[in-house]
């Protein structure tokens, strides 16, 4: 087994700081880890692999957009969530009709998100996808599932249809307004609909929502930029919160550590500099910034977790 594989096998780890770490490391050996963790997705006795789905759409290889399609159908619904999130990271053209058949899987909802207490669902991710792949073809599919009972559900299809740029998308919001009783979400769509550029073209369609007698529509169209009661949404708070997944926020490790590796390389060079010695430049700089990294680690472990405890703050509606 060679190092790969091993960091690998730390995704399944039981500690928190022990997959964040391996996390890191993968997306930091970048293209060169891709064709182990694509091996790892495929072997059903792998731990783990939920999160081996995340890494690949954080990797961005092409390469993982085949296996992640046929980690749709897997058994395991959590694999099934975390490769439809990928695949939207990826934007590959060839994952629209296997999403479009992921909208309407059966499977219970997974858990709720710690930080919104939405349900988190294959149906959502692959929804969320859809709209980060402006998929123009999903506009009918995802018009069917807008009439969910779910409520995480319907904010996903929105944001999903938001996201898509063609005007039927715009007329399925614009005629979901009518129907929708949660208030937030109402209101959601209303900005989102501001938001498009395809909402100023269609006049008739301004003009039914500027007609509308629903108090929260009208309340909507009068905020002037203001997002402070907007609901915090799912693209906003990615699903990715699930307990044992990476962080909420996972960038390149070389983006997020680059403070650290810069007082690293100082402090290396200053220190062989005064001993003249060449191997010291090495030694001294991985020892830097590896405890920089752990401090940098446990930091955010502290700050999460501080930040799952906050008491959620009161809405204007109970979710359905």
């Amino acid at each position: 087994m060679d190092i790969i594989d091993r960091i690998i096998d730390q995704l399944g780890s039981e500690d928190e700081v022990v997959r964040v770490q391996a996390g890191e490391a993968l997306l930091m050996m970048g293209s060169a880890a891709v064709r182990p963790l694509i091996q790892a997705l495929e072997n059903r006795n792998q731990k783990g692999r939920h999160l081996i789905a995340a890494t690949l759409g954080y990797l961005g290889d092409m390469r993982a957009v085949e296996p992640l399609i046929r980690a749709l159908r897997d058994r395991d619904p959590v694999v099934r969530y975390h490769s439809a999130l990928a695949l939207g990271k990826l934007r590959d053209k060839r994952a629209i009709q296997p999403l479009i058949y992921s909208l309407f899987d059966e499977t219970p909802p997974l858990g709720p998100d710690p930080l919104t207490g939405e349900v988190l669902t294959v149906r959502g991710a692959a929804a969320l996808a859809l709209g980060d792949l402006q998929a123009t073809e999903a506009v009918e599919p995802l018009k069917v599932v807008l009439r969910s009972d779910l409520r995480s559900l319907r904010l996903a299809v929105a944001q999903s249809l938001a996201r898509i740029p063609c005007q039927e998308a715009v007329s399925v919001l614009v005629e979901h307004l009518k129907t929708e009783k949660d208030p937030e979400i109402k209101r959601l769509i209303v900005r989102l609909l501001k938001k498009s550029p395809f909402f100023p073209a269609g006049a008739d369609l301004k003009q039914i929502i500027v007609q509308s007698a629903d108090p929260e529509i009208q309340d909507a169209l009068t905020e002037e930029g203001s997002t402070e009661s907007e609901p915090a949404t799912l693209l906003e708070l990615q699903p990715e919160t699930l307990v044992g997944s990476h962080p909420r926020e996972m960038p390149h490790p070389l983006r997020k550590h680059k403070v650290p590796l810069a007082i690293a390389v100082a402090v290396a060079i200053g220190y062989s500099l005064y001993q003249w010695r060449p191997l010291i430049l090495v030694i001294s700089a991985l020892i830097v910034w590896g405890a920089l990294m752990i401090w940098s680690i446990v930091r955010h472990r502290r700050r999460r977790q501080k930040n799952i405890s906050k008491p959620e703050p009161e809405r204007t509606s109970s979710p359905v």
